[in-house]
């Protein structure tokens, strides 16, 4: 019985280590680069092939983080990529939620 537990514990903290290192530089870059405003460098990573609905482990998304900052042609290049609108970080934010409390017309309008 010992062993099968340990077993299960060892089995959960690789499965959570997995999840810790998932990412791949391109993702944790596309993250970055939005979170930062460096739309070169979004740009240059989705026409690379990344994901334009690449999340941190809270769920926020590329997108979200672009929002936060008011990145709006960070914003439109994630959108133009197939960036999923209505997703929902663990918190329950949506990128349009960052774009209205921020008051960003120019951005609200690429979501709708």
């Amino acid at each position: 019985m010992i062993k099968k537990d340990f077993r299960s514990v060892i089995f959960v903290f690789l499965c959570s280590l997995f999840t810790i290192c998932s990412y791949s530089q391109t993702e944790l870059e596309l993250l970055q680069a939005a979170e930062k405003g460096d739309s070169v460098k979004v740009n240059e990573l989705l026409n690379s092939g990344a994901s334009p609905n690449t999340a941190y482990s809270d769920g926020e998304t590329a997108l979200m983080l672009a929002c936060k900052g008011n990145y709006s042609f960070i914003v439109k290049a994630l959108i133009e990529h197939g960036a999923l609108l209505n997703t929902r970080s663990e918190s329950g934010h949506t990128a349009l939620l960052y774009t209205v409390s921020r008051g960003n017309l120019e951005l609200t309008k690429y979501f709708f």
